[in-house]
């Protein structure tokens, strides 16, 4: 069985809201976080010495969701290659609030998009496996999109490329979308089967990848 997918759906949590602190700061508090993220993304890419480019958004990001959640009032970190049970695959991030296992974060290179609709190659074939997570947020620096077992249910899009704009890539209702979809990813809530058909449910996505790699 799933180690970490078992903790998510067994482990309770204190729920992500920024009540300590109005919605109005809250969204300050994200933009200049979301501008400095894409300051930060310009000047890996800004240099004469390339790398990988989706290695170039981890530090970045890190900053970012630990600034986020100090916005929401709570306790992120970022776990890194954390590697999941039953070949499932190793996501760039497990996120931790409160020590407790919230959520999975995969990054991607700049330009690459984060709608697994896209996905073309190792990407869809990884999407395979992730989808059967029950709370996955995936970023390239410019798109973002969370999933829900399988199901989109937030994306959005900066209004420009950091790597190319700095934060001038960061439009004037960006940080309120990202906001959203970062409150939403912290705020999951693990949801304990209690009839065979919820159980069944939640064990499909997994099964079918298990039958695919049979």
């Amino acid at each position: 069985m799933l180690d970490c997918q078992a903790k998510l759906i067994s482990s309770h949590k204190p729920q992500a809201t920024s009540h300590n602190l109005d919605q109005s700061k809250a969204q300050k508090f994200v933009e200049i976080a979301l501008k400095e993220f894409a300051d930060k993304v310009h000047g890996k890419f800004g240099t004469h010495i390339k790398g990988e480019p989706e290695d170039q958004i981890r530090s970045p990001f890190e900053i970012f969701i630990k600034a986020v959640g100090n916005a929401l009032d709570i306790s992120v970190n970022a776990i890194g290659e954390t590697l999941l049970a039953d070949r499932l695959g190793r996501p760039d991030y497990a996120i931790t609030i409160d020590s407790i296992p919230s959520g999975f974060v995969e990054l991607k290179a700049p330009e690459k998009g984060a709608l697994a609709e896209k996905f073309k190659g190792h990407d869809k074939e990884q999407w395979e496996r992730f989808r059967a997570l029950p709370n996955i947020l995936y970023t390239d620096g410019i798109e973002w999109a969370l999933y829900r077992t399988g199901e989109l249910t937030r994306s959005a899009t900066l209004a420009g490329n950091p790597c190319i704009l700095a934060s001038k890539a960061v439009g004037k209702d960006d940080a309120v979308a990202i906001l959203a979809i970062i409150t939403d990813f912290l705020n999951w809530q693990p949801i304990v089967p209690t009839t065979a058909k919820q159980l069944a449910f939640y064990l499909a996505p997994l099964c079918r990848m298990l039958k695919n790699d049979v």
